[in-house]
């Protein structure tokens, strides 16, 4: 009897010594959520590291990103799953999602490119940029705007796009960025598209021409679908020749590099891995551990990939072992996205990991995996 209890007791000592060992050297276990869709977290006790990771089969028709905003507009924040339940429906359900790009907390207004079904929301400022081309075929660069305004006398001026503008700057804003402009005294400009020219709303790498139907001097103009306005403070507005309604305004949102057609983009940054090499990081705090997000593919697997930190099971990544984390996993190329309190996963319903603030937080965007409708047969045309 003895030696039977002992015996047990030995195996229950390996059983214990299996479970640290595993726990302490990292070992996961994968899970399948949805077709083409699937999660595992990765816990190690060395660190300590608590990682979660969704895959996304590439193969999968029927999976595509897409960047949400608050409330399907620039200004204000919502948290994660209030982004998802957004998402309109006819567009697909939510099965997977991130959050995005960095953001000013004050207003919400993303840092960097985005681009919401085909409309850039906001305007490129250098920083990395995650975007899928017309091929679906997925990109990660550094994007600076060219955005372009050119004036009947022949002057030409930079232009921001839906975030907050100085008295030395001009800014077009949409019906995407909110009621009104909220901008303070200066020139506003309400443009419509001129006969035969791109329909809006505004695109990436397209030329505009639009016509003036109204010069405002007042302050806060309304935002309408179906025009825009072309906002600039005094200091700028009275650089310009006198301006007259029904005068032509072409508006370029060229960037560099050069890029069109492009229905999803999100930034972040830094790029943490390039052609299956770990990238130099020298952003702010890319040294200390923090809650990171990140995006990052193969020629087989979309991931995204979330860390928790500071906290007692977790403690944060630096980007460079984000960077180097996402290597070892299998991604090709990869892109930081906003961490911290603002660093979520969200899978089927549910953030699977541990916000630091034990809740989750207000963001400016997010980029999610839907699933597309199924295509209705065709009716035979003997049934109608």
């Amino acid at each position: 009897m003895f030696s039977r209890w002992l015996l047990i007791g030995c195996c229950l000592l390996v059983s214990v010594l299996l479970i640290r060992g595993q726990r302490s050297t990292g070992t996961i276990k994968e899970l399948k959520a949805s077709p083409g869709v699937s999660y595992f977290q990765e816990n190690t006790e060395r660190e300590p590291w608590s990682i979660n990771v969704i895959k996304i089969d590439r193969s999968q028709n029927d999976l595509e990103f897409v960047t949400t905003l608050p409330r399907g507009t620039v200004q204000g924040l919502t948290t994660l799953s209030q982004h998802l339940r957004g998402i309109p429906k006819a567009l697909g359900s939510p099965v997977a999602a991130i959050n995005g790009d960095f953001y000013e907390t004050d207003n919400g207004d993303p840092r960097s490119l985005s681009i919401v079904q085909s409309e850039v929301t906001s305007a490129p400022s250098g920083s990395a940029v995650f975007w899928l081309d017309e091929t679906n075929q997925p990109h990660i660069s550094p994007v600076a705007s060219r955005f372009r305004a050119s004036f009947p006398a022949g002057e030409t001026i930079p232009f921001g796009l839906n975030q907050e503008r100085s008295s030395g700057e001009a800014v077009l804003y949409t019906s995407r960025y909110g009621p009104s402009t909220r901008a303070g005294a200066g020139v506003d400009l309400v443009l419509q598209p001129a006969t035969n020219a791109p329909p809006l709303p505004i695109q990436v790498g397209q030329t505009y021409k639009m016509v003036i139907q109204e010069i405002r001097s007042a302050a806060n103009t309304r935002l309408r679908p179906g025009s825009v306005v072309l906002s600039m403070g005094g200091g700028l507005a009275n650089q310009l020749p006198p301006l007259t309604t029904n005068s032509i305004v072409t508006l370029s949102t060229t960037t560099a590099p050069e890029i069109r057609n492009v229905r999803t983009a999100i930034s972040g940054g830094p790029l943490l891995v390039q052609g299956g090499k770990v990238q130099p990081t020298n952003a702010n705090k890319s040294r200390e551990p923090h809650p990171r997000s990140a995006i990052g593919w193969n020629d087989k697997y979309f991931f995204l990939v979330q860390v928790d930190g500071r906290q007692d099971f977790s403690r944060g990544m630096t980007l460079a072992e984000l960077a180097n984390y996402m290597a070892r996993i299998g991604c090709d190329t990869g892109m930081n996205l906003d961490g911290g309190g603002s660093s979520e996963l969200w899978l089927e319903g549910r953030i699977v990991n541990r916000p630091c603030y034990g809740h989750e937080r207000d963001i400016a965007n997010a980029l999610a995996v839907i699933r597309k409708p199924a295509a209705q047969p065709a009716h035979n045309a003997a049934n109608k």
